[in-house]
């Protein structure tokens, strides 16, 4: 994991991705564990489609976009949104 490009910085118990800027948290039980690491990669943005990490980030940047001009979107952040209809805060699965 340390010699992983895409891992921007790696700790004991979590890595930072460099490739969607995300925390992915490790092992409760072991340090430096790859498993969550190694799962988190295989769902990334960049490596399930082959894009660069510049093509990654516009289409975070357009997908943003199309969701801050929906007008039942009150509140947007990087992994959730607020519903102006039920006022409920919903996940969004992959960052915007």
């Amino acid at each position: 994991m340390l010699d992983d490009p895409d891992a921007a910085i790696v700790e004991s118990r979590r890595v930072k991705c460099g490739i969607c800027d995300r925390w992915i948290k490790g092992s409760n039980t072991q340090e430096y564990s790859l498993h969550h690491w190694v799962k988190h990669r295989k769902k990334c943005a960049r490596n399930s489609k082959g894009g660069s990490v510049e093509e990654s980030q516009e289409v975070v940047a357009a997908r943003k976009a199309e969701m801050e001009k929906e007008e039942d979107i009150q509140g947007l952040e990087a992994h959730r949104a607020l519903c102006g209809k039920c006022g409920k805060v919903n996940n969004i699965l992959s960052s915007i």
